[in-house]
């Protein structure tokens, strides 16, 4: 059946429908709202006319239909080319009924008859503005949401950040071990542990010595199984404070180092290498409390709380906002990490330490004139620094003018005189590709001081070299042949000489000599033929020997 078409008087819109409507029947118009009877079919070609007209609509009264819906005011009828668009899906049509609803062309549109069944529905504006509403309120529920995930997660993570690190020391990791020197620290001994470990030779005997004359009761085990980190890397460069005293009563180098084995420190019979080093004067005290601390730069950082873990029954305290425990090691009873790059174990208490928790870590608590000696020699494989200052020089002092007094004043007198007028000792060995240096450096005030110092030493040693090489040849005769090999070779390479303010005496022997030594002492070793109390070559001895002339 062909489609119907009629126009709206109001506007000349062009309607159609697909099934006939009757005539009378009320329509309203989906572009003016304006409400008509539908035209009888015979008027269908005039209402057609009439549509060809096109005028603009113009405000109209609304019908008198009592049933029809007001028109909505402000409303434009649409343009000439809308005229064929389908109406804006917000605006509704009534002109279906329930037997002649045009679903194909207008499927949102009721009819009349519907909407007067039905009640009238909220304006479309208050639903927009209801789901405004509901849009705003969703976004401040997930705002909301938001700022409390963001503050738990912050404040998790700050919380979370200040129990890890919780009873750690946050330092640079760069510490100078000179800035933990304690208050009366009379020696210091340097040992650069990995190089030493990694020669063949003496890796063996050294992690044999530390396991056998350990006194720090199981905390290498410890720290291993808990660090991860071998004994040549927790020790790679250690540095020892101590006093005369300490040491001697030691019997050993402080925290299980080897005594035995070690390479000479000094040229065998020079004056500041072992037993000549000091007048037979000098006396030392009555035996005292030790009075060691040992500085530990681990070749890796490591995690402060298993370190802490390693110790028996640590107890942590805090003193000047860092923290320390107080432990049961062996010798040991104070352990601080001013960082995950220094472990510093001391037998002190932490009131003795005090300064210690107040140090930047980079300003050496040492003297300026010891830490000035000091680096000068501590790159080196071991070191030894004597300071001449404070208790040392006037016991010093005394023994010269002792000695001087003497009957028979002892040969190394003058050279001890020239040492007292110094700034300090250090003895120092150094390990190269094919041999092994090692010698005796001493600060004098001046050039001068330190010319007479060099002329002191060499005609001290020009009288004891035969008495030294007799001393060599002698210990064939005990069995140990390449020991005094190595004593000879080093007595044949001495030589004296002075850089600015310092007066130096070195030696050196090959490393297949040295190598030779260090079998041939550990095999006496095992066999029991040499032990306790042999002050073998290479032993160094870290100070005066505590006897006195009778």
């Amino acid at each position: 059946m062909p489609a119907v078409t009629f126009a709206c008087p109001e506007c000349g819109k062009v309607l159609k429908s697909a099934q006939p409507l009757p005539a009378g029947k009320k329509i309203k118009c989906p572009t003016c709202e304006a409400v008509f009877p539908m035209p009888a079919q015979e008027d269908e070609e005039l209402a057609a006319g009439v549509s060809a007209k096109r005028r603009r609509p113009a405000a109209v009264a609304p019908a008198d239909d009592e049933d029809a819906p007001p028109r909505r005011k402000g409303r434009r009828p649409r343009d000439d080319e809308d005229d064929d668009e389908e109406p804006r899906s917000r605006r509704r049509s009534r002109e279906d009924d329930d037997d002649d609803d045009d679903e194909d062309e207008r499927p949102r549109r009721r009819s009349r008859e519907d909407d007067e069944e039905d009640e009238e529905p909220r304006p479309r504006r208050k639903k927009k503005k209801a789901a405004k509403r509901r849009s705003g309120g969703s976004v401040l529920v997930l705002v909301g949401v938001a700022v409390v995930l963001l503050l738990f997660v912050v404040g998790g993570g700050i919380g979370a950040y200040f129990i890890w690190f919780a009873g750690v020391n946050r330092g640079s990791g760069d510490e100078d071990p000179l800035a933990f020197a304690p208050a009366g620290t009379e020696v210091l001994i340097g040992l650069d542990v990995a190089t030493m470990m990694s020669e063949p030779a003496l890796g063996s005997q050294i992690e044999k010595s530390m396991r056998e004359q350990a006194r720090t009761g199981d905390f290498f085990e410890s720290c291993k199984k808990e660090t991860g980190l071998e004994a040549k890397e927790l020790f790679a460069r250690t540095v020892i404070f101590s006093d005369f005293e300490s040491l001697n009563n030691n019997g050993g180098m402080p925290g299980g180092m080897p005594a035995a084995g070690m390479p000479a420190a000094g040229a065998p019979g020079m004056p500041g290498a072992g037993p000549g080093m000091m007048p037979p004067g000098f006396q030392m005290g009555r035996p005292q409390a030790k009075k060691i601390t040992v500085v530990l730069r681990p070749s890796k950082p490591f995690d402060q709380k298993k370190v802490a873990k390693s110790f028996k029954n640590p107890v942590q305290k805090k003193a000047h906002g860092k923290v320390y425990y107080e432990v049961n090691e062996g010798d040991f009873r104070t352990a601080f990490m001013p960082s995950n790059r220094t472990l510093i174990l001391s037998s002190l208490s932490a009131t003795d330490l005090d300064s210690l928790f107040t140090s930047d870590g980079t300003t050496p608590s040492t003297s300026a004139d010891t830490a000035a000696l000091a680096h000068s020699v501590d790159k080196t494989l071991v070191w030894m620094v004597i300071p001449i200052e404070g208790q040392t020089r006037i016991k010093l002092d005394e023994a010269v003018r002792k000695e001087k007094l003497a009957e028979k004043p002892d040969p190394v007198t003058p050279v001890m005189e020239q040492v007292a007028k110094g700034k300090g000792v250090a003895i120092w060995s150094t390990l190269e590709a094919n041999k092994l240096n090692f010698g005796v450096n001493v600060a004098c005030a001046d050039p001068a001081g330190a010319t007479a110092t060099r002329e002191s030493a060499e005609k001290v040693w020009n009288g004891k070299k035969l008495e030294v090489g007799l001393g060599a040849l002698a210990l064939a005769g005990l069995g140990l042949p390449k020991t005094g090999k190595m004593m000879s070779e080093a007595i044949g390479n001495v030589a004296f000489s002075v850089d600015g303010t310092t007066a130096k005496a070195t030696s050196s022997v090959s490393r297949a000599t040295l190598g030779e030594c260090i079998e041939e002492v550990q095999k006496k070793q095992q066999q029991g033929a040499v032990g306790g109390g042999v002050n073998l070559p290479g032993r160094p001895n870290p100070g005066p020997p505590g006897r006195g002339k009778k």
